[in-house]
């Protein structure tokens, strides 16, 4: 079993604020969609990064389970519902992202830990989009629960996020993440990862063939840096192949995935190979459409 201070080492590169696993937990890629193409507010992204996105289709509700795991072994896993209100959408969902066995030494050299213990987040989500005349609009509202060894903290936060789709197949997308507050974790308030993000996608039907290119621009106020991210989704009748990259000033990512539909299923895997060289993320998501 690894050493405490050999993950807190991998936890502290991914999540400065706190050293563990922070509220950076809340910028994590939730699915395999998002994970392979990239966090885009403009059609075709994820709902998580723009809650316009919010979708469910006729009929019936769509529910969504996701599972992975991130940098440093840290699991991530999605629960989601999406249903038909009206002309609106709402969502509901849990977000888990953690990391467990984490082993509590002090200064003398021993054989054994003296406990073990995890630091985790959680949140439950409650969204909805609505079409407005330009576009559709949304908001998310969440309640955050994060914790590591015997300290905890809880906390609010809200998404708003605008989209619109146009009639030459290009869309447009924007959204603010993360506008809250937590409280006092010890001594510390943990600082919510605000992040601002704008992009374009492009639809291209080509009948049995259609693509999709998206690209977004993100500035992110903790710790602040911006991002450039790009990505394609190829389908071939219900077969996908997705890609995307993403660069900062330090860092950059490069993702594939693919994705297969069966009747009223979906199944996506994804995988990210990253610049850092401290691991490979992956991610397999489900979705299907219930009577």
């Amino acid at each position: 079993m690894r050493l405490i201070f050999k993950r807190f080492f991998i936890c502290t590169i991914s999540f400065y604020p706190l050293l563990a696993i922070g509220t950076q937990f809340l910028v994590l890629p939730v699915g395999a969609m998002e994970l392979a193409l990239g966090s885009h507010p403009a059609f075709g992204g994820s709902a998580t990064i723009n809650p316009a996105l919010i979708q469910a289709p006729q009929g019936g509700p769509l529910l969504s389970f996701d599972n992975g795991y991130w940098l440093g072994d840290i699991r991530i896993s999605n629960f989601c519902l999406d249903q038909q209100i009206g002309k609106s959408t709402g969502r509901f969902s849990i977000r888990y992202a953690g990391l467990t066995g984490l082993e509590f030494r002090d200064h003398r050299p021993v054989d054994d830990p003296l406990s073990f213990f995890a630091a985790f987040g959680l949140t439950l989500e409650t969204g909805f989009s609505y079409p407005i005349i330009a576009g559709h609009i949304g908001f998310l509202v969440r309640t955050i629960y994060m914790a590591i060894y015997d300290q905890y903290s809880t906390g609010v936060s809200l998404d708003i996020g605008y989209t619109k789709l146009f009639s030459s197949g290009w869309n447009a997308g924007i959204s603010l993440l993360n506008f809250g507050k937590l409280s006092n974790m010890n001594i510390k308030t943990p600082d919510l990862p605000m992040r601002l993000l704008a992009g374009v996608s492009r639809s291209m039907d080509g009948g049995r063939f259609q693509n999709l290119v998206c690209m977004t621009g993100e500035w992110a106020f903790l710790p602040q840096n911006w991002k450039v991210s790009f990505g394609n989704d190829f389908s071939w009748d219900r077969f996908h192949i997705l890609s995307g990259t993403s660069f900062t000033d330090q860092t950059s990512s490069m993702s594939i995935g693919t994705g297969l539909q069966l009747g009223r299923f979906r199944v996506f895997y994804a995988i990210r190979f990253s610049s850092q060289d401290i691991g490979m993320p992956y991610t397999f998501s489900i979705n299907t459409r219930l009577p």
